[in-house]
């Protein structure tokens, strides 16, 4: 049987519109405002309960009674749940005193709202940004009418990226288009601050191609159009379209549910990037933006070993690079050396900073002359091309060690660290003999 928890029972309650109820014979638990606004009868549904019982689900219309005595014709969906060990139905009443017109939007709102609870309880799996954008056209979809196609943009420095899209084929589809020029943009006057229902697009569509539609691939154009901003940390993130063929397809009803679920589609976005940033936290530096020594050493572990070689690196004289020009040059120097290290890198191989101005590498080559060359390079690009800001510059060196895994009968990580670490002495201590480098 399906277990009922505490975080569900708090999920409706912030969410549902519609009243819900836990109910026995012997319990009547409200679960949501408009639910305990009802004040039913409790006498009512437990006779629902009884009649019911050997039911996993049920869906009935039927009468009940408020406390004042007051009959409502209401229509039941409910199904079997498990709360505090004990056998409840979890249920939806639906007033259907009313007319038709308002029967049918409160069945329309109910069903958002189903979705919503879908959406804020499946949007915690999402790993990645393409997750969620797939994610939020898949329920949006599913919540606005009358439409042929529908897309995300995602917005980033003033460009607005296609990365989702259903109906249109994707040779119809810009996918980079300039923010200025869509449709939001146009219809907000630059503030992106409204959902924006637009009924005749012709005024807005000198920068737009036709698209091609049925099987004789005829060309036309977008007649109307809805667009919902998503905002992360209230900074323009993506943009929800939904388009249509015919001139005044969206209503008032759209934008009240797009503006009820507007939240919980920018709550899945905030959520997955507060994902993605504490994934990249455990396995990234903060500083410099490559792999730290966790990511590094598990990497390592599972990494062929045939022609890889292991380096280690540090960088020459950065004290007295702090102490001359103060630590944010220090750190300049450490994220340049971190971006020259990742520019050699090919497929699978990986560099990451392992201490405050030590690296760890793996590279794979034929033999250590080739690798060593590619190395090299860095030195010789350092001395050419300092790091640099305004007329001032820094010029930096750096050590390192290297030993291939196909040499060493033993490629443990501990012990070729040891080895590639009495490299790297040497190489520093040549260093400092010669004094050909550093600042």
């Amino acid at each position: 049987m399906e277990r009922f928890t505490e975080q569900d029972k708090s999920t409706i309650a912030r969410l549902s519109y519609k009243p819900m109820f836990l109910f026995n014979t012997e319990d009547v638990i409200p679960l949501c405002p408009s639910a305990q606004q009802m004040d039913l009868l409790p006498e009512d549904l437990g006779k629902i309960y009884r009649d019911y019982a050997e039911r996993k689900e049920i869906d009935i219309s039927t009468v009940l009674h408020d406390q004042k005595d007051r009959t409502l014709n209401v229509k039941i969906t409910a199904r079997t749940v498990l709360y505090e060990g004990r056998s409840y139905f979890l249920g939806e009443l639906l007033d259907i005193t009313g007319d038709q017109t308002k029967l049918f939007k409160m069945q329309r709102i109910s069903y958002i709202y189903q979705l919503m609870l879908e959406m804020t309880q499946k949007s915690a799996m999402l790993e990645s940004l393409e997750q969620v954008y797939e994610f939020i056209l898949e329920y949006a979809q599913r919540m606005v009418r009358n439409f042929e196609f529908c897309s995300v943009m995602e917005i980033r420095g003033g460009i607005a990226k296609v990365v989702a899209l259903r109906g249109y084929d994707e040779c119809d589809c810009i996918t980079d288009i300039p923010l200025k020029d869509t449709f939001l943009y146009r219809e907000t006057h630059g503030k992106c601050d409204r959902i924006a229902n637009i009924s005749d697009l012709n005024p807005y569509l000198d920068n737009y191609y036709p698209i091609r539609v049925g099987e004789e691939n005829e060309k036309v154009m977008l007649q109307s159009t809805i667009s919902v901003p998503l905002r992360v940390h209230g900074k323009l993130a993506a943009v929800l379209n939904f388009d249509s063929l015919y001139k005044g397809n969206f209503n008032e009803d759209d934008i009240e549910i797009l503006t009820l679920v507007q939240a919980n589609i920018e709550m899945a976005l905030v959520n997955c990037k507060l994902y993605i940033q504490l994934r990249e936290s455990v396995s990234h530096d903060c500083l410099t933006g490559i792999h730290n020594r966790l990511y590094f050493e598990a990497y390592y572990k599972t990494a062929d070993k045939e022609h890889m070689w292991l380096a280690v690196f540090d960088i020459n004289d950065l004290k007295p690079v702090n102490d001359s020009f103060g630590h944010e040059w220090g750190d300049r120097v450490i994220r340049d050396f971190a971006g020259r290290l990742s520019g050699i890198c090919r497929e699978n191989e990986l560099v990451a900073r392992t201490g405050g101005d030590e690296f760890c590498g793996v590279f794979y080559g034929d033999s250590r002359q080739e690798v060593c060359r590619r190395i090299e390079a860095i030195q010789q690009e350092i001395t050419q091309k300092p790091p640099r800001s305004g007329d001032m510059e820094v010029r930096y060196s750096f050590s390192y060690g290297l030993e291939g895994c196909d040499e060493c009968e033993d490629n443990s990580l501990r012990r070729m660290l040891k080895t590639t670490d009495d490299r790297m002495y040497e190489y520093k201590m040549d260093y400092k003999r010669k004094n050909c480098h550093g600042i």
